[in-house]
C-alpha cells in the first residue's frame, strides 16, 4: 500500500499543497489569554480540591466508606472542572453549577463526623460564595462573543 505524503491530493482537486510558511516573530502556539477573574476562581477550586484531597489521605482511616467515595468524588469533579474552566468547555457551566449544589446536599454524610458543625460551616460558606461567584463570571462572560480566526 502507497502511503501518501502530506499534502497531497489527486490531479483535479489541484495536486500537491505545500504547508503555508509560518511567521517566527509573530507565532503564537498557545492562545493562554484569561480573564484574571476567572483564573483566581479556579485558583480558588483547586485549593478547595487539594484541600479535600489531602483531608481524604490524612483521615480515611477514621472515615465510613460512603464519606470517603463522596469526598473523592468530589475531589475529582473538582478537579475536572478546573480543567474544564480553563478549557472553555461550554459543558462546564451547568456542570459546575450542580457540582457546588450538590456539595451542599453532600454534607448531611458528614453529620455523624465528630468535626461536623467546624467542618460544615466552613464548606457551606465557602461553596455558597463559590455559587454566587461562578454565577458572576459566567453572566459577565456571557455578552462576549468568539470571533472567527479566519
Amino acid at each position: 500500500m502507497f502511503i501518501k505524503p502530506p499534502g497531497w491530493f489527486p490531479a483535479h482537486l489541484g495536486g500537491f499543497k505545500p504547508a503555508p510558511e509560518i511567521d517566527t516573530l509573530n507565532y503564537k502556539k498557545y492562545d493562554y489569554v484569561y480573564e484574571k477573574q476567572l483564573l483566581f476562581y479556579v485558583s480558588i477550586q483547586f485549593l478547595v480540591a487539594l484541600a479535600s484531597g489531602s483531608a481524604l489521605l490524612f483521615l480515611f482511616h477514621k472515615m465510613e466508606m460512603t464519606i470517603i467515595v463522596i469526598a473523592a468524588i468530589f475531589t475529582i469533579f473538582s478537579l475536572l472542572t478546573c480543567g474544564a474552566l480553563l478549557e472553555h468547555k461550554k459543558w462546564v457551566r451547568y456542570f459546575e453549577f450542580s457540582r457546588l449544589v450538590s456539595s451542599l446536599i453532600a454534607l448531611y454524610w458528614f453529620s455523624n463526623l465528630p468535626f461536623f458543625y467546624v467542618f460544615s460551616i466552613s464548606i457551606a460558606i465557602i461553596q455558597i460564595s463559590s455559587l454566587i461567584w461562578f454565577y458572576y463570571l459566567k453572566t459577565s462572560s456571557a455578552n462576549v462573543t468568539e470571533t472567527s480566526k479566519i
